[in-house]
């Protein structure tokens, strides 16, 4: 995924169609301190274009349980 300016905003990793990792990078190229998924559990923080936070998603075994 990419931001509109052509900074690299997710990567998104999977294995046999199951989420494993995600990065997460904020408009300014920062990677997200607080995006971490592991073995497909954790959480992603997507932002906004002015930088502020635009929402969270928590993954459990690959799936998104909450958004």
């Amino acid at each position: 995924m990419w931001h509109s300016n052509g900074q690299k905003s997710a990567e998104h990793i999977y294995k046999d169609g199951n989420l494993v990792t995600v990065t997460v990078w904020k408009l300014n190229g920062e990677k997200c301190p607080d995006t971490n998924v592991v073995d497909g559990n954790g959480v992603v923080v997507f932002y906004n274009p002015d930088g502020t936070e635009e929402n969270r998603r928590i993954y459990k075994a690959s799936r998104i349980v909450r958004d």
